[in-house]
């Protein structure tokens, strides 16, 4: 069954996962590629993509994070304890 995703450009796709031995899945998700030469550049496609979001987006996050675990922190604080 294909399952509709709407991509970031508002264009509306339909997924259809259909793996080698012919079974049809509804979602990836949970779903490991088997590591060999034949999916290695899937992996490698990933990784870039990873390491150059966090190059790209990196300090922003951490000071995004920094500030959520003030947040709890204080939160934690303002707590009373009877």
């Amino acid at each position: 069954m294909a399952r509709k995703v709407v991509l970031s450009s508002g264009k509306v796709a339909y997924v259809t996962n259909i793996m080698a031995d012919g079974t049809v899945r509804d979602s990836m998700e949970g779903y490991t590629l088997p590591y060999n030469e034949k999916t290695k550049r899937i992996y490698q496609h990933l990784a870039d993509m990873y390491f150059n979001f966090v190059a790209e987006h990196g300090e922003e996050l951490e000071k995004e994070w920094e500030q959520k675990e003030r947040t709890c922190k204080d939160a934690g604080s303002n707590d009373s304890s009877d």
